[in-house]
């Protein structure tokens, strides 16, 4: 083991759901009744011109943006809907609620209880817009459950679930939202356009640089019926854990948390593109920090959003100092998601001040360069120079076409806040007291695990050459042959140069046609790996089946087809035709202990006139077998030289003039190393060793590095033919081998940072004989460490 140990070391320094998959069981039920029967629940319609004027009053008093009405209602599964018994052990309820003249429609329950068993499902009555399910994992600890929209003025509500567990759902609808405006509806409760032209979506070139920061931000809705904007942020702990900062004016209070509904990733999929996505939301949340004074609200998310969906967690800086520039990305008017650049330094003040005070709570933008905000961007973060947060969004009067000024909350402020933990960020966003003044955005990293290159065996169980035409170089002359013999080893062969030596064939021919065979009798078992017969197949197109039973004379010599049928022997597989000149014998030896098939001056069928072949396979008593040739002068074709006990491996592929002597044995598959899982901080990577052949007489190796090899590098200078290093081996770890899979573990601490760490592995198996080095190597797996 040391010696191989250096020699590796030594080699390695030298080189989102895009789209609803659940139909609702009401649509495709065969025993669910038409839609058209489910009762129905009206609510008022929308006056949508008074409404209009009431927003412009709540925009002058600074109120969040409102994009929906609510109508209360009391609603249940008892009293309201109906209920019906599809059979099967299965029930369905259904209600459907109208909601005139409006444009998008969310529910708010009041008590959401549902059995593990059952499903609720939100859709459009004519199911242009369909929800994802929402289940158990959904209750809140408050036990209500706030919705997000469904583009649609008839909203139907569906339970489906085990009839045994009926009595465990439990739903009280109390209040219907009937939508006016946002999500494409318009910046005023009357039918116009969306946010001012100005704005710059996140998909266009400008927001590059701010790859890592735009995921962070959310659009938020409160109650159903207001909305706003909000980052997620980072904390000292880098645990991920789930922190939102939006505005104290947009309303959540403690009560209200549990109605806010995230919508993230709310963004038009390329510039000036339309149809930005709705379907990736979180719900739910609960109040950790608020105070009027900086307007800022801190969250924390029920649940996590789904790790698929990319989000990030802005940096902040809590130091009380100007930025050079700034950006803002947000929601204006409740539309997709937007950026905004402003080139010249903030001024630290008070709200709606255009002096100077340090002491101030608030961070002024002059005026914005690029973009705007409006109405629906209130909560959003504003980034410094370095990309970390230094305020969320009060108001302003900022507008396409104008230059005026926004202010934000000072995120220093908020730090500090009122003294307490429920008025101040700092206890929750620096958990472990570090003190530290700025943070950078957390890109969780999703561990990967990438797979490299192929195992090593030892041998195969056949062995092929091909030769292109005229390139046949096994022969002898037309009086002395050249003698390859097959001697039996354990489970193969020890295939290695014979004696010169020709039997003259004496038996009549064999008569055979082009394209024929014929059946002969052998006077002994002729024993082979994998097996033995009396009788054998001879074809013309220089083979022989080890079989009574083959059919084909197969004329289309292949290493592939060699491994791909019975067991046979090939001195001279091609297209030959006796019939156009020459001989097929089957002679037994005087002494019984050996036959003898020629095939001899036998003219390949597509050179009729041209020279002539001569081979002979013998077939001896005690399992040795051998190719003989004279002179093979009209190979005028592709042919095949080989041996095959049958299907298995593709063969291994010889230079027989050069390879002699060779092994050949069972089929062994390639030694694999295939990750279990993914490398999780925090958790155990396990990695298997696989296609072991004797797990009692080895030891198993992880090779470890840093980084790759440039190319694979051949181990067959080293005494390990057809084995190849992947890694820049920098650790080789020994372990026991426990059977023909046997695991290796890696323990990944539960530290964040390493997130994005790559180790790359290699198996390897410590065999005697199985080369001269004794060492068989796996593929290389890559693993990149994340934190989910």
């Amino acid at each position: 083991m040391p010696r191989i140990v250096a020699i590796l070391t030594g080699l390695s320094c030298c080189w989102v759901l895009p789209a609803q998959t659940i139909d609702p069981a009401g649509r495709v039920h065969p025993g669910a009744a038409p839609l058209a029967s489910v009762p129905v629940h009206t609510v008022p319609a929308i006056d949508r011109l008074a409404i209009d004027n009431e927003d412009v009053l709540r925009r002058q008093q600074g109120l969040p943006a409102r994009f929906a009405m609510p109508f209360v209602v009391s609603v249940d599964t008892d009293r309201h809907g109906a209920w019906e018994d599809l059979g099967g052990g299965w029930s369905l309820w259904r209600l459907r609620i109208a909601a005139p003249d409006a444009s998008h429609v969310n529910l708010g329950f009041g008590k959401y209880e549902l059995p593990a068993t059952g499903r609720l499902m939100l859709y459009a009555s004519d199911y242009s817009h369909i929800l994802r399910p929402f289940d158990s994992a959904d209750q809140a600890p408050t036990g209500d459950l706030w919705t997000p929209v469904v583009q649609t003025d008839e909203i139907v509500v569906e339970v489906y679930v085990p009839t045994a567990d009926t009595a465990e759902v439990r739903l009280r609808l109390d209040q219907v939202n009937s939508g006016y405006r946002f999500f494409g509806a318009g910046y005023t409760a009357l039918p116009t356009e969306g946010s001012g032209t100005c704005n710059v979506d996140v998909a266009c070139p400008q927001a590059s640089a701010w790859a890592n920061e735009i995921p962070a931000v959310a659009m938020i809705t409160i109650g159903g019926t207001s909305q706003c904007s909000g980052a997620m942020l980072n904390n000292t702990a880098l645990d991920r854990r789930n922190f939102f900062l939006t505005a104290n004016h947009c309303g959540v209070t403690a009560g209200a948390a549990s109605s806010v509904v995230f919508y993230w990733n709310y963004e038009e999929p390329a510039c000036g593109g339309t149809g930005a996505p709705l379907t990736q939301f979180s719900l739910g949340s609960t109040m950790r920090a608020t105070l009027a004074s900086s307007d800022f609200t801190l969250l924390e998310l029920n649940a996590a959003p789904n790790p698929a969906w990319g989000i990030t967690y802005a940096g902040w800086n809590r130091a009380n100092v100007v930025a050079i520039n700034a950006t803002g990305i947000h929601h204006p008017s409740g539309d997709s998601k937007k950026i905004s650049f402003e080139l010249q330094a903030t001024q630290l003040t008070n709200y709606g001040s255009t002096i100077t005070n340090t002491g101030g709570t608030y961070v002024r933008l002059i005026d914005w360069d690029t973009g705007v905000t409006e109405g629906g961007s209130s909560g959003s973060p504003l980034f410094d120079q370095n990309r970390r947060v230094i305020g969320q969004l009060s108001g302003g009067a900022s507008a396409c076409g104008n230059n005026l000024s926004d202010w934000y909350g000072k995120f220093a402020s908020a730090w500090t806040g009122g003294g307490t933990a429920a008025t101040r960020l700092s206890n929750w966003l620096d958990p472990l007291n570090t003190g530290a003044t700025t943070l950078d955005t957390l890109v969780p990293i999703q561990a990967a695990v990438t797979s490299t290159g192929a195992g090593c065996y030892t041998r195969r169980a056949s062995f092929a050459q091909t030769f292109a035409a005229n390139a046949f170089d096994l022969d002898g002359t037309a009086t002395v042959a050249n003698t390859i013999e097959f001697v039996p080893t354990g489970p193969g062969y020890t295939v290695q140069q014979g004696s010169s030596a020709w039997f003259a064939p004496v038996a009549a021919d064999l008569g055979l046609g082009n394209d024929a065979l014929a059946t002969v009798n052998l006077p002994f078992a002729f024993a082979f790996p994998g097996g033995s017969t009396n009788i054998a197949k001879v074809s013309s197109n220089g083979f022989v089946w080890l079989n009574g039973t083959s059919t084909d004379a197969d004329a289309t010599p292949s290493p592939l087809d060699l491994v791909n049928n019975p067991a046979r022997f090939a001195p001279l597989w091609m297209d030959l035709n006796p019939a156009a000149g020459g001989s097929v014998h089957f002679d037994v030896d005087p002494s019984g202990n050996a036959v003898y098939v020629t095939w001899l001056a036998v003219r390949a069928a597509a050179a009729p006139t041209g020279g002539a072949n001569s081979a002979q396979l013998v077939l001896h008593a005690d399992g040795r077998a051998e190719y003989r040739y004279l002179a093979v002068a009209g190979q005028t074709v592709l042919c095949v030289t080989g041996w095959s006990p049958g299907v298995g491996l593709f063969p291994s592929v010889v230079d027989l003039s050069a390879a002699l002597p060779l092994v050949t044995g069972i089929d062994l598959n390639p030694l694999t190393w295939s990750a279990v899982g993914r490398p999780i901080t925090g958790t155990t990577q396990t990695v298997n060793l696989g296609s072991i052949s004797n797990p009692a007489s080895s030891i198993g190796l992880s090779l470890i590095g840093w980084s790759a090899q440039p190319a694979p590098l051949d181990l067959a200078v080293v005494g390990a033919g057809g084995c190849s290093l992947y890694v820049q081996v920098a650790v080789i770890e020994p372990f026991l081998v426990a059977g023909s899979v046997t695991p290796w573990t890696l323990p990944i601490p539960a530290n964040p940072s390493l997130a994005g760490v790559e180790v790359f592995t290699q198996g390897g198996l410590l065999q005697n004989g199985v080369n001269a080095l004794g060492l068989l190597t796996a593929n290389s797996v890559k693993l990149t460490i994340g934190v989910f």
